[in-house]
């Protein structure tokens, strides 16, 4: 390229018309061949420096490169590691749910076998209860029968106070309201046939509590409350009651 340049510089530099004479004209030649030399190095040097200055560059660059790449990689091992730490939290995690749903079933077993468990505390400490609820009635039933009213009195409704069972608790409040009754304790003699004849209303007790609560009524000076009771055993047609409907009819004439 700089030989064709001086080249053409040498062809188209036409030669003054004062350089008339060779030496002069060698002279002018030699003067272009050294501009044309200075160019070209000059030319020379700025390439070089060009050179330079882009290999200087594509260094940078590569290295640029070289760093992003290896950020690259690292951060490509960084996500694999993070995938592979979620799938073993993931394991982890179902292994929990697992560890758990077992807990649970076993705690669910366990509550379910300890509610029976304390059914069945329950159901024997009834029977014991029972048991010796009965033997305390069967001891009542002794003080009763040997006429000791007051003491009677006090055991059996005791008893029906604290017994589980109906038919045990209808009986003692029966034989207490009973022997009250004839201690000539009115007050706990009614209330205690009321609470029958209303907690009860169909045991074959009732017919016997009227009256008996009717004649007590009579005797606490309230006979309005006893005609009201006699009036239910006259209403009363069962031939069971045939004779407590008879004598209620008559107490209720001596009333009126």
């Amino acid at each position: 390229m700089a030989r064709l340049l001086i080249l053409s510089l040498f062809i188209f530099w036409t030669v003054p018309s004062w350089a008339v004479s060779l030496a002069d004209r060698v002279g002018v030649v030699e003067q272009r061949m050294v501009d044309l030399e200075r160019v070209q190095n000059d030319q020379a040097k700025d390439a070089k420096e060009f050179r330079a200055d882009a290999k200087a560059r594509l260094d940078q660059l590569q290295a640029a490169n070289k760093g992003f790449f290896s950020e690259l990689d690292a951060l490509r091992e960084d996500l694999k590691a993070i995938a592979a730490e979620g799938e073993r939290d993931q394991q982890g995690n179902r292994q929990l749910k697992e560890q758990l749903a077992q807990l649970e079933a076993k705690l669910d077993a366990q509550a379910v076998e300890l509610f029976e468990l304390k059914e069945l505390i329950q159901a024997q400490a009834a029977e014991v209860a029972l048991g010796n609820q009965t033997e305390a009635f069967d001891e009542a039933m002794k003080v009763f029968k040997a006429g000791n009213w007051p003491k009677a009195q006090d055991q059996m409704l005791a008893i029906s106070k604290a017994a589980k069972d109906p038919e045990l608790a209808k009986e003692s409040l029966y034989y207490g309201s009973f022997a009250a009754h004839v201690a000539k304790d009115w007050k706990t003699a009614n209330a205690g046939f009321s609470d029958l004849i209303r907690q009860y209303p169909k045991s074959n007790r009732v017919p016997v509590s009227r009256w008996r609560l009717a004649l007590g009524l009579i005797e606490a000076g309230d006979p309005k409350a006893a005609k009201k009771q006699l009036k239910s055993l006259i209403a009363d047609k069962s031939k069971e009651n045939a004779k407590l409907a008879a004598k209620a009819a008559a107490k209720l004439k001596q009333l009126r």
